[in-house]
């Protein structure tokens, strides 16, 4: 089963859209940020940027948003900025699903903050509706006028994968007309905090894997997309995801994924499960490397740049990478992007460019 992506906003460190997306990773002109926290402790993170919010929304609508629904919200506008019949969008033929690993982990730990120094007797409520993983999900159909179904998918990095399948499946099932889907994941101090001591204590094997090491940089951003199963429409082609456990059989096909983009956090075991083609040139290019460190590998070896060292690693990066992939594909090619996880699971989610998006 396959639908029709009509409409593709992203909100990152890059800037707000797709054009600068691409312009910055071409250029390299992405920087992270310095995060300080307790004063004395820095790490660079790519924090996204909402200041183009205002163009869509005032700003007395926008007093009881955190950062997280601000990137969602101005994700989700962009999406269905350019799509041909944008007022259909509003009511119930449009659903919502929104992945997320983190969740709102900023308003999450400043709603506990709030419980310890209020001795339970006066935690913020406004604190409290913005801890939950749904807010930011609510907000888009408050402020969108959608009606429709409304999910938030929370499975970690495979998220936006699960996520994506489940918009598919609506489609099929004709629940809705389209689906809004998207992933988004903000970073905070205590996540700062954890991979320091992670890090530290020589335990990045099990940690996260924006946490893990070294080699990475973390981040947070928003990938959102307007799927529909309209076949008339004009966009990108895009099939219902996989998941599933990775054997040597899960990717024999090769000739039918296309350009590959694949992120794997699996350990070493995992690894040697995996077909060779997956990985070229990886036994001589990461043989000094923790095989727990995020890799990109791509179906031609001499194709090895890595779009996230310029919006950070979080657990719904995917949705950039999706986005990122379509946007520089040539119409007519196809591109996966695969997510292996430490358990030996994986998504896949596969797509044709059909016209430029830019």
């Amino acid at each position: 089963m396959s639908c029709t992506i009509t409409g593709i906003g992203v909100v990152g460190a890059f800037g707000t859209n797709l054009k600068e997306m691409v312009e910055s990773v071409a250029q390299a002109e992405s920087r992270p940020e310095l995060l300080s926290w307790h004063e004395k402790h820095h790490m660079p993170v790519f924090k996204a940027k909402t200041d183009g919010i205002a163009e869509f929304f005032p700003k007395n609508l926008l007093r009881r948003t955190d950062h997280f629904s601000k990137m969602a919200l101005l994700a989700a506008s962009l999406a269905i900025q350019k799509y041909e019949e944008q007022e259909k969008c509003s009511g119930d033929d449009t659903g919502i699903i929104v992945a997320t690993g983190y969740g709102s982990i900023t308003s999450t730990c400043r709603f506990k903050d709030s419980v310890f120094a209020s001795e339970d007797k006066g935690p913020s409520p406004l604190l409290f509706s913005r801890s939950v993983h749904n807010q930011a999900a609510s907000h888009l159909a408050i402020l969108l006028g959608i009606t429709g179904p409304n999910l938030t998918v929370s499975q970690h990095y495979l998220s936006f994968h699960s996520a994506v399948q489940t918009a598919c499946l609506w489609l099929a099932e004709r629940r809705v007309k389209r689906v809004l889907v998207g992933g988004i994941d903000e970073f905070d101090t205590i996540l700062a905090y954890s991979r320091k001591r992670f890090i530290k204590n020589n335990m990045g094997k099990y940690a996260d894997p924006a946490l893990q090491d070294l080699n990475s940089i973390p981040g947070e951003g928003a990938g959102f997309f307007l799927l529909e199963k309209d076949k008339r429409k004009k966009g990108s082609t895009l099939k219902m995801p996989v998941i599933g456990r990775i054997t040597r059989k899960s990717f024999e096909r090769k000739e039918k994924l296309g350009k590959t983009i694949c992120y794997d956090y699996s350990r070493s075991e995992a690894v040697m499960d995996k077909p060779a083609w997956l990985d070229p040139m990886a036994r001589k290019q990461q043989s000094n490397v923790d095989p727990t460190a995020t890799a990109r590998f791509s179906d031609k070896p001499d194709r090895q740049t890595d779009s996230r060292r310029f919006y950070g690693e979080f657990p719904t990066a995917a949705a950039l990478d999706l986005a990122f992939a379509l946007a520089t594909t040539p119409t007519g090619q196809s591109v996966s992007c695969i997510q292996i996880t430490r358990e030996k699971c994986y998504g896949v989610i596969q797509a044709t460019a059909t016209q430029p998006i830019l």
